[in-house]
């Protein structure tokens, strides 16, 4: 059990380092929402309560990226 924890934890990890990778290359959040959740790994979307979860956080790192250059 403790590989496919280890394997989750690392696909989540590479999930989140390409989805900041992404965040400056897209013009809108939608754009980026949708790029994003198309690698979301099937753990972090296996709900509506996970998606909205995720994209709240989405959200909140999109904004705090653009923030940094729009004031």
């Amino acid at each position: 059990m403790s590989r496919l924890k280890d394997q989750m934890i690392k696909e989540e990890a590479n999930f989140w380092h390409k989805a900041e990778s992404l965040i400056g290359s897209c013009e809108n959040f939608n754009l980026y929402n949708c790029t994003i959740m198309s690698l979301a790994p099937n753990f972090l979307i296996n709900s509506p309560s996970s998606i909205r979860n995720l994209q709240e956080q989405l959200l909140e790192g999109w904004n705090e990226h653009w923030s940094k250059y729009n004031g």
